[in-house]
């Protein structure tokens, strides 16, 4: 194999790899290919604003969070990891309401956008 088709083919499936959050008490990391691409700590974050986005036939609930710096990062329940994203965002923003993906999620095809933290500008 030529180093082009083999860089084709390490490029493809970088590509196609999915990207996993992984959440804890400190805050997270963005997975791809066992390699961080993305993390910050929860106590970096500024903003954290959640929504859903209208895709046709179906909606997809995201999480954005800004930090101070300004970088942005998102995160949506089709990722892996998600389900322990909103366990540890509750435990690291014990003021968020712990009804926000209910929220969110009804009704369906609405953008529903809230902020969530920080909590005065709700």
């Amino acid at each position: 194999m030529n180093i082009f088709k083999k860089i084709k083919n390490f490029l493809n499936k970088r590509k196609n790899a999915p990207c996993i959050i992984a959440a804890d008490e400190v805050g997270i990391r963005f997975l791809q290919d066992n390699s961080t691409i993305g993390k910050f700590q929860w106590d970096e974050c500024s903003k954290i604003v959640t929504y859903k986005d209208d895709l046709l036939t179906t909606d997809l609930i995201c999480l954005e969070f800004e930090l101070s710096n300004g970088t942005v990062y998102l995160a949506h329940e089709e990722q892996p990891g998600f389900e322990d994203l909103i366990s540890a965002l509750s435990t690291a923003f014990p003021g968020i309401d712990g009804n926000w993906y209910v929220e969110v999620m009804t009704p369906a095809f609405e953008r529903n956008y809230r902020v969530l933290h920080p909590e005065h500008n709700k």
